[in-house]
């Protein structure tokens, strides 16, 4: 998935992906978005797979409240 991040909705800065899977469990890999500048922060997945986690997360950062609504 090579889907490029939206801005952070709290300060318009640039995000990035962070994951981490912890040595001797298979039970997943967790994934997160922070704010490069103002650490706001993604809810986290924890998903079976890093693409499925990821998938997740970046569907949610890149939802925003007025998604398809014409004002």
């Amino acid at each position: 998935m090579n889907e490029e991040l939206k801005p952070c909705p709290f300060c318009g800065g640039k995000a990035s992906m962070n994951y981490e899977r912890i040595q001797g469990e298979h039970k997943g890999f967790w994934a997160q978005i922070i704010c490069d500048n103002c650490n706001g922060r993604s809810g986290g997945t924890w998903a079976g797979s890093y693409n499925a986690a990821k998938r997740k997360e970046v569907e949610a950062w890149n939802r925003r409240a007025n998604d398809g609504k014409i004002n």
